[in-house]
């Protein structure tokens, strides 16, 4: 889905009031309303259907919180409890982290299994609202909703809300309607699949200031609001790091054991899934059995040091580089510039790149860990007492 919106207005229409629809994101209380509306998009427009049935429309919005919300950990504000529904289903959350492509079917288990329609209960009506501002103040919540969807219905075609509710009766139970599906207006439907790559962007932006409200010290917002697509491989970063071990004498930072070329992983210090970058300050190289083992966990700040003496020990060796990894060492120097202000000259100097690190990386490391990342510590594997091996 290619997001092509800048600026603050949306294309106009001779038929549709855009104003109206321009509001809806005005009031809100949680999430619902963004991911709502994102799933109509996704599942309605982007896949060229006029109707959506309420059990696609929650696991859909379940699947727009995965990413955001569980994988990334980013907060929906304390009225929220679309996340805690995949939180209370029972699975592996770690396992649910790392194997992202059976989030489709596990959402489908989560949605009988922690109650269907709990996320619809007020949110296809309360954001149909706008279309009918004429509804009675005196009116109880769940009355304006059941008012909502008989206009729906009957001012289809004078007001052109931008769907109908269609619902199996009248008749209320807990409250809200039995209702199956949602139907888009035709001229809404038009509108919207004729300018979605605008209307998807200006979802997106909205959607990404409600997060930047509740989650303002976390980096890289804007890539953590959505499915990310396939993860770039180490391809300069492994080039440069291996010819630093070929040459020279290269240690873990976690278990101290010297590195070999041939069969060294690189970690993400502080989790991809916190940081969503590869930056070269932020990579170590490990055993790849450490790296397996550690996996989106936050290492002791104890570690902190060790990295910033490996980064400027790598940085004093890198003028003995090749022509061309010199040319992808001067790439990296600009992270180090960018983010971290720090100087060339600076980046081999062990101390003043500690002092920068320890800053830098304990901040981070803190936001992180507020926001639900789990602390990692390396043990040391247990050596074989003598008196216990076996001896062919």
């Amino acid at each position: 889905m290619s997001s092509h919106y800048h600026g603050n207005r949306l294309p106009l229409s001779d038929s549709l009031d855009i104003g109206t629809f321009a509001g809806v994101f005005n009031r809100y209380t949680n999430s619902y309303k963004f991911l709502f509306f994102r799933t109509l998009m996704r599942k309605g427009i982007w896949d060229n259907k006029r109707t959506i049935s309420f059990r696609d429309i929650e696991t859909g919005m379940i699947e727009e919180a995965w990413w955001p919300g569980f994988h990334f950990r980013l907060s929906f504000g304390c009225q929220d409890k679309v996340i805690q529904r995949i939180e209370d289903a029972g699975f592996n959350h770690d396992n649910l982290r790392s194997n992202t492509q059976s989030i489709r079917s596990t959402v489908d288990q989560i949605v009988p299994q922690t109650g269907h329609a709990k996320l619809l209960r007020f949110v296809p009506y309360a954001f149909l609202k706008p279309w009918f501002p004429d509804l009675q103040p005196k009116l109880t919540n769940d009355q304006v909703y059941k008012e909502i969807a008989k206009r729906s219905q009957s001012c289809f075609d004078s007001r052109k809300p931008l769907y109908r509710i269609n619902f199996q009766s009248s008749r209320v139970t807990n409250s809200y309607l039995i209702s199956n599906e949602i139907e888009f207006h035709h001229d809404w439907y038009k509108y919207l699949s004729r300018n979605r790559g605008i209307i998807q962007g200006w979802s997106d932006s909205h959607w990404l200031r409600f997060l930047e409200g509740r989650n303002p010290n976390v980096p890289s917002l804007s890539q953590k609001i959505s499915m990310q697509s396939e993860r770039q491989p180490f391809t300069y970063q492994r080039k440069l790091w291996k010819h630093i071990i070929e040459d020279h004498d290269v240690f873990s930072i976690y278990s101290g054991k010297r590195l070999q070329a041939d069969n060294f992983d690189l970690d993400h210090f502080l989790p991809w899934s916190f940081v969503t970058h590869d930056r070269f300050w932020n990579l170590t190289p490990i055993e790849k059995s450490i790296n397996s083992e550690k996996s989106d966990r936050l290492p002791p700040i104890s570690y902190i040091p060790k990295l910033a003496n490996q980064h400027s020990m790598f940085a004093q060796r890198a003028k003995h580089l090749s022509h061309s990894l010199k040319k992808e060492w001067k790439k990296v120097l600009d992270d180090y510039a960018i983010d971290l202000r720090v100087e060339d000259s600076r980046i081999s100097d062990p101390e003043a790149l500690k002092k920068t690190y320890v800053e830098t990386f304990s901040g981070l490391r803190g936001i992180a860990k507020r926001m639900g990342f789990q602390e990692w510590y390396y043990q040391q594997p247990e050596q074989p007492s003598p008196l216990n091996r076996v001896f062919p």
